[in-house]
């Protein structure tokens, strides 16, 4: 935020206007996920949509990032144990 208004970009007033949108949307877009699409996840994770752009239901999971980085790491593994052969 800082630098845009540094940088001339921006007015504070612009920038203040732009976080209080970005808050409001994040927010709504948030329950809207939570509260409506939650129930057609597996629905949209299946369909040429979901294919298309890799959408994946992780709602079943307590932790996402600790998922996401045990799975990388055994990517890793399993990949480099390939080239070794």
């Amino acid at each position: 935020m800082y630098s845009r208004v540094y940088l001339g970009y921006h007015t504070v007033a612009q920038v203040f206007a732009g976080a209080g949108l970005g808050l409001v949307v994040g927010a709504a877009w948030f329950w809207v996920v939570n509260s409506v699409l939650r129930a057609y996840f597996p629905v949209i994770e299946e369909s040429a949509f979901g294919r298309f752009f890799y959408v994946k239901d992780t709602s079943h999971i307590p932790n996402v990032l600790k998922f996401e980085y045990e799975n990388a790491r055994a990517a890793r593994k399993h990949v480099s144990y390939k080239r070794s052969d």
